[in-house]
């Protein structure tokens, strides 16, 4: 179930995927070509224009001896004209007319007055597009584009991700750029690649209205200030959230926030997302470009040989924001690869050697914030400049070169990190494990790039680089077999590789490597088995809904009083209480219905991917043991991906969390009573010891009101919690769960606007939002959210009178599905007050 993938609409996605290679041959072309091809047309239409005037005016190809036989439109007789007035009446054809009507047309002028005709055309159509540019564009965003990446910000990332978005085979997806300012130059760098260019302030709700922020599948931002990013943000939000047409389309769009500071970054992962996961239709990921590139270039080339048995080692030279990152990643490669073994090399150690003039500084920093790696990893500062010619004194050397495994070369400047690999080659002999890492693309790492020879003479390479002259020896010898250059345009090769390395996409991997081995040894028919494909060749669509599952742990967390953070304690790891798998699991499930549900899929007895089918899109009850399991065991897992990715789950507070249903109308005259006694119940919950499964003990409680929002019993326990809470200065959550969405649940309500208003106050003070599926039947979605809340909850407090309900999902079936699933239970009688607590044993005071 976790896993449980689809795959496209196969008509739809066969057409797009057979148009667009043709689409984006032809944009090459015509962009790399068009002066050319437009110059060779204008020449051709004028041969030909020219020629079939003149043939008519040969007088072997005419009845008379004139010049050009040419009616005047005054006078029936004919007029001469001179090889220049011939001419002249050719250029004419490129503006639509001539003054002249000509008696016959020959096939030459024809193929001359059409091709005149479409380079006028096109003239007209650029100067027209050249001044209406602008208002051209937002049409064209308007109405004709749908799914496409709106990226704030341009540089040299955000120009190749564009250019690998729109080319990209699986799905390629029109750009549309938001930028403050622009020179013509990046202008036409931008239109070359396929993209749409709207200048203005990215984080201005104007611009994102303009680029049809309704339709777009992905917003980038990556604006020099992080505070600008974030604004980005917190604006498509806002508009996906507030505009009816956003809930219209109901498009799902996926932001992806850039954090300069990497410890920034972190902190926003762990506490900010919840703050974005309250819609179903706007998903949220914070990634630093470093770390990124980063850890692509250390999953590339591995800081260890996993073929020996040996220790190993790596030097890194160049701490800039690369080479700190490139360190911290080959630190957390090491650690994950050492703790899936059980043998001797359990012990071993990955040494890292630092070399920059801030290096212990920067070493000590690492250690300090990742205080775990410590155990696995040794780090070796060495202070000192990092200029080519300190190489090749005797004052540098590399105390184990014997075992070294891998040598990354961080540097801003290219020629300086080129000039320091040759300056290594001449000290280190032999195979040189060497990387050099550059952040931004250059011409002379492509060149060295391009160097496949074994031997190379430095006479015979003439760069014109100080570096090259001062450090080296020109009759020097070495060889560039084990020199690897890893460029900008290296780092990307998929429109998802740079959402592949931030967390989420870390995590997605093991969610998918976790289900794979569940799956592998089952008996699975054809369209099954793409699930269990390698992630490399598993579809798009079908990483997505990893990356949807990865990106909502941090919500699940919350939901149960728990953060996620770097890795420190690598003894006592995290695990949840039964209760806590459970609702977790329900949750999950709940996710991955809604999730099929939006993207078209309906229930059948028999599974069937390819056609969008499943027997598992049911509620929780109803599912199989087998599923079932599935889910509890996905969950159970998670404390064990996140170790995998160097986080760890702690727990904040003991987080209860507590249900309620009840009576739609309690009279006013009971309100003071039922209150009351709401209020004492919080009161006994909050005297109950913590779960002994909840580790540490003696945890600040918090708690999490899981309530429908109906009229009556459901509003009036919020409102009362969130007054106990205050008085005794105890966190109070809550969890909105709504059967349908707002629109259609506001319907329902009986005491009109005054009700809705109430609702939507209550509605904002909420921290998670559930809502079902709107398909379901009016009662069958109160039964479902009920259960809902039943069954996630620690305690439940129902106000009933213990009547018969008037329909299907009213509070008694809530309340004996609570019986069913034995959850503890507060009933509350509307009527005189009285407090009936269905406890266990440990439980009761």
């Amino acid at each position: 179930m976790i896993e449980m993938n689809w795959v496209r609409d196969v008509s739809s996605r066969s057409l797009k995927k057979w148009f667009k290679p043709f689409k984006k041959q032809i944009h090459k072309i015509w962009n790399n070509y068009r002066i050319i091809l437009f110059i060779f047309l204008s020449f051709l239409a004028l041969i030909f224009g020219y020629f079939g005037f003149y043939l008519m005016s040969n007088p072997l190809n005419s009845n008379n001896n004139s010049a050009l036989s040419f009616l005047n439109e005054n006078s029936s007789t004919i007029e001469l004209m001179a090889p220049f007035d011939i001419f002249y009446t050719t250029l004419k054809l490129f503006w639509f007319f001539t003054d002249s009507k000509v008696n016959s047309v020959n096939l030459s002028l024809e193929i001359g007055r059409y091709l005149a005709l479409f380079i006028g055309t096109y003239v007209t159509w650029r100067i027209i597009y050249g001044i209406f540019y602008e208002q051209i564009k937002s049409m064209t965003l308007k109405y004709f584009t749908k799914d496409h990446v709106i990226i704030c910000g341009f540089n040299e990332w955000t120009l190749l991700m564009a250019e690998k978005f729109f080319n990209n085979d699986e799905e390629g997806r029109d750009v549309v750029f938001i930028v403050s300012e622009i020179t013509s130059q990046d202008r036409e760098k931008c239109i070359d690649s396929g993209a749409i260019v709207l200048v203005g302030g990215p984080a201005d709700e104007e611009q994102l209205q303009r680029a049809n922020i309704w339709k777009a599948k992905y917003l980038i931002s990556l604006l020099p200030e992080d505070d600008d990013n974030v604004k980005v943000a917190l604006n498509a939000q806002k508009m996906k959230e507030d505009n009816s047409r956003s809930k219209k389309l109901g498009s799902d769009l996926r932001c992806l926030i850039h954090i300069s500071d990497n410890g920034g970054c972190d902190l926003l992962r762990q506490f900010c997302n919840s703050k974005f996961s309250n819609s179903d239709h706007f998903y949220v990921d914070f990634f630093n470009m470093a770390s990124t590139e980063a850890g692509i270039i250390v999953n590339k080339f591995k800081p260890y040989n996993p073929d020996t048995s040996n220790e190993s080692n790596i030097v890194v030279i160049g701490l800039n924001d690369l080479g700190e990152n490139i360190v911290l990643h080959a630190a957390q490669e090491w650690t994950h690869n050492i703790s899936q073994i059980n043998d001797e090399r359990k012990e071993l150690k990955l040494k890292i050697m630092m070399v920059d003039k801030d290096a212990s500084k920067k070493a000590e920093t690492l250690k300090s914030v990742y205080r775990h790696l410590d155990y696995y990893c040794e780090f070796i500062p060495i202070n000192m400049e990092i200029e080519p010619h300190d190489f090749l004194s005797d004052n540098w050397d590399v105390n184990f070169s014997d075992n070294l495994t891998r040598i990354y070369l961080c540097y801003d400047d290219c020629s300086k990190a080129v000039s320091t690999a040759f300056a290594l080659s001449e000290k280190i002999r032999g195979n040189l494990p060497l990387v050099i890492c550059l952040n931004k693309n250059s011409g002379l790492a492509t060149m060295v790039k391009n160097l496949n020879v074994n031997d190379v003479k430095l006479g015979n390479i003439h760069m014109n680089s100080e570096n090259f002259r001062e450090t080296l020896d020109t009759s020097s010898i070495f060889s560039l077999n084990n020199i690897n250059v890893v460029e900008l345009k290296d780092v990307i090769d998929s429109p998802l590789q740079i959402l592949e390395d931030i967390d989420s996409g870390r995590l997605a991997k093991r969610i998918h490597q976790t289900y794979v081995n569940t799956q592998k040894n089952k008996c699975l028919v054809n369209d099954q088995k793409i699930s269990i494909r390698s992630w490399d060749t598993l579809p798009v669509s079908l990483q997505k809904s990893n990356l949807d599952q990865a990106r909502d742990i941090n919500r699940k967390l919350k939901m149960i009083g728990c953060i996620r953070k770097p890795l420190k304690n690598t003894t006592e790891p995290f695990r949840f209480t039964k209760n806590e798998i459970k609702h977790l699991a329900i949750e999950e499930h709940k996710r991955w219905f809604n999730e099929r549900v939006r993207n078209g899929w309906t229930f059948d007895k028999v599974s069937n991917l390819l056609g969008k089918k499943s027997e598992n899109l049911v509620s929780w009850d109803a599912l199989n043991k087998v599923t079932q399991d599935l889910d509890l065991e996905a969950v159970e897992s998670i404390p064990d991906m996140l170790i995998s990715i160097n986080y760890e789950i702690i727990r904040k507070t003991d987080m209860v969390r507590i249900g309620v249903t009840g009576h739609r109308h309690i009279p006013n005259d009971k309100k003071k009573l039922v209150s009351k006694s709401i209020q004492e119940v919080l009161s006994r919950i909050d005297k109950i010891p913590q779960d002994s499964e909840k580790q540490p003990a003696g945890l600040q409680r918090s708690y999490t009101i899981i309530s429908m929002l109906a009229e009556g019993a459901d509003r009036l326990v919020v409102k009362e919690a969130f007054d106990w809470g205050k008085e005794r200065q105890v966190s109070i959550w809550l969890e909105a769960v709504l059967p349908f969405d707002e629109n259609r649940y506001t319907k329902t309500f009986i005491n009109g606007k005054s009700s809705i208003k109430e609702f939507r106050e209550l509605l904002n003070r909420n921290q998670l939002i559930t809502v079902f599926d709107t398909r379901n039947s009016q009662n069958a979605a109160y039964l479902e959210a009920g259960c809902y809340v039943a069954g996630t909850c620690d305690y439940l407090i129902v106000i009933w009178d213990k009547t018969m309900g008037n329909g299907k999902g009213g509070t008694k079936d809530i309340a004996d599905y609570g019986a069913r699933e034995k959850i503890p239970r507060f009933i509350i009688d509307p009527k005189t007050g009285n407090i009936e607590d269905l406890l266990d044993d440990n439980q009761k005071n």
